[in-house]
């Protein structure tokens, strides 16, 4: 089997052709054989190469069935549909105000 692969070295690209056989398939090979083939990479584990291939599979259209909001503030998170909202406390804006006092005394006394 002739496969194309392309090299890269120092910012030039080269294609080649290479004489590869395949070693084995997967074996849930029927599994993925109705899926489009992506992006391709050679890696070398090793003194073995590996073709890496990426699947890609068509989804369809997803229906969302109810509304989920997150609001992230400094003093807490926010967690709510359209029937409850749930508030969980945080700590950022003691741990924003410990940290800018660290700062200012590692500014304060950086010259000794």
């Amino acid at each position: 089997m002739k496969v194309k692969i392309a090299l890269e070295r120092k910012g030039e690209r080269h294609l080649v052709w290479v004489d590869a056989d395949i070693v084995g398939y997967p074996r849930t090979l029927e599994k993925y054989m109705d899926l489009t083939m992506g992006e391709a990479g050679l890696v070398k584990r090793n003194e073995e190469l590996y073709l890496n291939v990426t699947l890609k599979k068509k989804l369809g259209e997803v229906k969302p069935n109810g509304l989920i909001v997150v609001d992230v503030n400094m003093d807490s998170v926010y967690l709510g549909n359209d029937k409850e909202v749930t508030i969980i406390p945080t700590r950022l804006s003691e741990a924003h105000h410990y940290k800018s006092l660290a700062e200012n005394l590692q500014r304060k006394y950086s010259k000794r």
